[in-house]
C-alpha cells in the first residue's frame, strides 16, 4: 500500500501502520493539533519527540501495511 491508503485503512481498523523496510517501528496517524504521526517501538513505547514527518521516500513507497497492533487509547 502507499501511505495514503495505509493511513485510511489504519484509522478505519484502529490499528497501527508500518513499513516493511522499517519493521522495528510502528506509526500512529493522528488528527491532533500538532499534525503529527506518533512513533512507537516494538514494545508499544512512544518515542520521544514531536512526531514523525515522512520524507520523499516514505511518501512514494509502496511497502506500507496495517499492523495487527491496536492504536492505544490516549
Amino acid at each position: 500500500m502507499n501511505i495514503q491508503e495505509v493511513v485510511k485503512e489504519s484509522l478505519k481498523q484502529n490499528k497501527m501502520m508500518a513499513r516493511k523496510s522499517i519493521s522495528y517501528l510502528a506509526f500512529i496517524p493522528t488528527n491532533d493539533v500538532f499534525n503529527r504521526i506518533m512513533i512507537v517501538d516494538i514494545k508499544n513505547r512512544r518515542l520521544p519527540g514531536k512526531g514523525w514527518q515522512p520524507d520523499a521516500n516514505d511518501l512514494i513507497a509502496n511497502d506500507w501495511y496495517v499492523t495487527d497492533r491496536d492504536i492505544p487509547k490516549v
